[in-house]
């Protein structure tokens, strides 16, 4: 969904109007375009990681472990309305960030932390969440 801010581009051809918005959602960024009476051509979405995850998607052991170490992580993961994708990014799970939060100097999008092996034990001792594929 559009928030508002379009680019509009002219066809250096012919002449036709038409409009694009960008929305970033994490790892995610849709990009809308539209007609000239703002009716929707198209959407796509691009994603910066593969294999991207709510905390929901997850497994309910990965779940259940991120729960026993979520309150030890630094506030970025847990300020007030962030809510982390997870995604797969060279054989390491990625926690994104999908809501800026200057307090904690955090944007939407950014890489919050890489569950690498070291944290993935850490988190096998609180749940036993398996490999790190999601």
């Amino acid at each position: 969904m559009a928030d508002g801010n379009f680019k509009q581009i002219v066809d250096a051809d012919d002449g036709t109007i038409t409009y694009e918005s960008e929305t970033k959602n994490g790892a995610l960024t849709i990009t809308t375009t539209y007609d000239d009476d703002f009716g929707v051509t198209g959407t796509s979405v691009e994603k910066a990681y593969a294999n991207i995850k709510t905390i929901s998607e997850m497994s309910e052991n990965f779940q259940r472990a991120w729960s026993a170490v979520k309150d030890n992580l630094p506030a970025s993961f847990t300020a007030t309305d962030q809510v982390v994708q997870f995604g797969e990014d060279r054989d390491n799970l990625v926690v994104i960030a999908t809501v800026d939060d200057a307090t904690n100097s955090v944007t939407n999008g950014d890489v919050l932390r890489r569950i690498t092996a070291g944290l993935m034990k850490v988190m096998r001792a609180h749940g036993s969440v398996g490999s790190t594929t999601i």
